[in-house]
């Protein structure tokens, strides 16, 4: 026998997402969990070690994985959710809502970014590129390093 989802408002619904995007983002952005390191205007963003490289990833795919919908009264993404929010937010004090729309599009389009990866089929004698984005790309193995550019100032 199935159960009914539950029935939320609106404003029940936001702090529920809000809540759990807190607690992932949290654990992901853990400064416990990276190595940082500096060279010049690019700063290099390491995992301290496989198990943390693995257990972000399992997080990042919870982040952009439906939701419980007995938890949360529907199945949807966090980060479409966050989209949601933004476009017709319960809480808005003076605006707060952009800085929250500006981090989920800049989150977004970095999602979507494709890049490719050359590669060589030996067997086949075919070289070619690979070309998928850093979503499709989640929890592929292997180690993962970010790099970020520093403006100067």
């Amino acid at each position: 026998m199935s159960r009914a989802l539950p029935v939320y408002t609106t404003a029940e619904t936001e702090v529920i997402f809000l809540h759990a995007v807190q607690e992932l983002t949290t654990e992901m952005a853990n400064l416990d969990m990276i190595d940082a390191s500096s060279g010049g205007k690019d700063l290099t963003v390491r995992f301290r070690d496989s198990a943390r490289s693995r257990l972000f990833f399992i997080w990042l795919v919870d982040f952009v994985s439906p939701s419980d919908p007995m938890a949360a009264g529907e199945k949807i993404t966090y980060l479409s959710a966050l989209e949601r929010i933004g476009q017709a937010p319960s809480f808005n004090s003076a605006n707060s809502v952009a800085h929250l729309q500006s981090i989920v599009t800049t989150f977004k389009k970095w999602l979507e970014t494709e890049f490719s990866l050359p590669i060589w089929l030996p067997s086949l004698d075919i070289e070619t590129n690979l070309t998928f984005t850093r979503l499709q790309a989640e929890g592929v193995p292997g180690g993962v390093e970010f790099r970020v550019h520093v403006p100067a100032e």
